[in-house]
């Protein structure tokens, strides 16, 4: 019978993607190839986080302190590129003094970036055979059972949310839920198509607002920016009445 997670081939070829990632990013610089990036690492870091909660023998710190150090270093990359990003659809200018100030720091960090890329490869090639091998003897039942542990505390957190600032957090442990739910050979998903839908449309929206918060917090620190804020308002507004009707669905799925 097929088992309903295969931590170690999972895990084996998110591996494979993020160093690929990291070398198309290292060659062409491209900001999707260092988003695509940093999302393998998260998707590696819920995998992680399964496997401890199913074998606490698994030391989830130790081993994803490597992906943490590259996640962490192509973050202050992104950070910026997300900036110039933002500028750019706040004023419609693809060029400006501050664009070309961000565009010449992002050039700095990539050097220092792409001179790194040898020892982060080395550094999470380490421990990936004894990462492997430790994933593999975990209990395909034992996995299930902090699945369904992770999704009732999902359904238990859905009746607390009360306050916007809390729903970006809350958006992170859809997405870990929702990564560890594509672990599973396609015909076991644990999450039923409607259910997955729910949180996907749920999660999506949470981050268009968290999208959308970032954009006015910036109109309002920037003088030259802040015609641009009674638009951002009414957006933001929009997007968080769509949040909860979202949020009402989910906890319709959950009841």
């Amino acid at each position: 019978m097929e088992p309903f997670f295969s931590l170690q081939t999972n895990f084996e070829e998110l591996h494979k993607k993020c160093k690929v990632h990291l070398r198309y990013y290292s060659t062409k610089q491209h900001p999707e190839h260092l988003h695509k990036l940093r999302v393998t690492i998260k998707r590696i870091k819920a995998l992680f986080r399964l496997a401890n909660a199913a074998d606490t023998r698994f030391n989830n710190d130790k081993f994803y302190k490597p992906y943490r150090k590259l996640f962490k270093a192509a973050g202050k990359i992104r950070e910026a590129q997300v900036h110039i990003q933002n500028l750019q659809l706040l004023t419609g200018k693809k060029r400006s003094a501050e664009t070309e100030q961000l565009k010449r720091g992002i050039r700095q960090m990539n050097a220092a970036f792409v001179s790194m890329q040898v020892d982060f490869i080395s550094s999470i090639d380490k421990r990936s055979e004894e990462i492997g091998e430790k994933l593999k003897r975990i209990k395909s039942a034992r996995l299930q059972k902090c699945f369904a542990t992770d999704l009732k505390q999902i359904c238990k957190r859905v009746y607390a949310i009360r306050r916007a600032d809390k729903l970006h957090s809350f958006r992170k442990k859809l997405k870990r839920l929702m990564y560890n739910n594509e672990l599973t050979s396609a015909k076991n998903r644990m999450l039923t198509r409607s259910y997955l839908k729910a949180i996907d449309d749920l999660q999506d929206t949470i981050g268009k607002w968290h999208d959308a918060e970032l954009l006015k917090f910036m109109a309002m620190q920037e003088v030259s920016l802040k015609n641009y804020l009674p638009a951002l308002e009414k957006q933001c507004d929009k997007l968080l009445m769509e949040t909860e009707r979202l949020l009402s669905l989910l906890r319709q799925k959950c009841a």
